[in-house]
């Protein structure tokens, strides 16, 4: 369970900003953008609320958190959690965006200074092989704006019930092992571009991590998947466990306690406990994203 959780709690974000600044990306930028031709990106932008990932089509790929916001001239500034302090100047236009890396020894003070924009764009669709790359693990970076916000509040149950919310695809309440497996690679693209790295390295870090979560799944089917559904519930994971017995002591006559709402939330709690602890393989992954 290391760093299980670390993408989740990452993306939240930290702190607040001066007056005059803005807390968040402002809505109208967020989303993909595309630099160079849609047939052709020469990279791609991907805006959250809180976060912003520059993947280079034969470069770094890179995930940073907004830590502040801040204003330089016509440009927005957003300065990134990271040891680096990672900043991105953008500045809205009719046609795009407009997007500047300033130099790094250049001060706030002194921005947006002299240097090139990059230009990007919306596009209708991207290619396949980049759809493929980075759709699903960019779904999952985007929800972590909406899980980091259930978070933020203290609400153990909204929290862990936003997350098990994106994991189950089909709605039906329990996990499947392919929705298990989908949550694990969404976990490692988004561990993955925090670390840094290559296109190349991305795509094995996530197909590793699909490969693990299967394994891991079916173990956890075979260990309490007690109705046969072929899913796991929050409450099959969670039984015997929340509550556990005996904390008040063991009455005369012991009978089930049954369920309740506190040992539902306790119920998806302890189901993320379970799956990191059968996730253990993939950890390494997120480390520098490398099998």
């Amino acid at each position: 369970m290391r760093r299980l959780l670390l993408p989740l709690a990452a993306c939240a974000l930290v702190g607040a900003a001066a007056p005059a600044a803005q807390a968040t990306f402002p809505p109208e930028i967020t989303g993909l953008w595309v630099a160079g031709s849609c047939s052709e990106p020469a990279e791609l932008l991907f805006i959250t609320r809180s976060a912003w990932a520059r993947l280079e089509a034969n470069g770094v790929q890179v995930l940073r958190h907004a830590e502040r916001f801040d204003r330089a001239g016509t440009y927005a500034l957003a300065v990134g959690d990271d040891p680096e302090a990672t900043r991105l100047l953008f500045r809205r236009e009719a046609d795009g965006l407009l997007v500047r890396d300033p130099p790094a020894k250049l001060p706030d003070a002194s921005l947006p200074g002299d240097g090139s924009d990059v230009a990007f764009r919306r596009c209708a669709s991207i290619p396949v092989a980049l759809a493929g790359l980075h759709g699903e693990g960019l779904s999952f970076l985007a929800a972590l704006d909406g899980i980091g916000a259930s978070c933020a509040g203290g609400d153990g149950a909204a929290c862990i019930n936003r997350i098990w919310a994106w994991a189950d695809v089909s709605g039906d309440g329990g996990l499947s092992v392919a929705e298990i497996a989908r949550l694990a690679r969404g976990m490692a693209y988004v561990g993955t571009l925090a670390a840094g790295s290559t296109g190349s390295e991305l795509a094995r870090a996530v197909g590793a991590a699909g490969v693990a979560a299967i394994a891991a799944a079916w173990a956890l089917l075979a260990s309490v998947d007690y109705d046969g559904s072929g899913t796991v519930s929050a409450e099959e994971l969670a039984r015997d466990r929340f509550p556990p017995p005996g904390l008040a002591g063991l009455p005369a006559e012991a009978t089930d306690a049954g369920g309740g709402p506190a040992f539902a939330a306790s119920a998806f709690a302890w189901g993320l406990g379970a799956l990191g602890g059968l996730l253990k393989d993939v950890l390494p992954l997120f480390d520098r994203g490398r099998p």
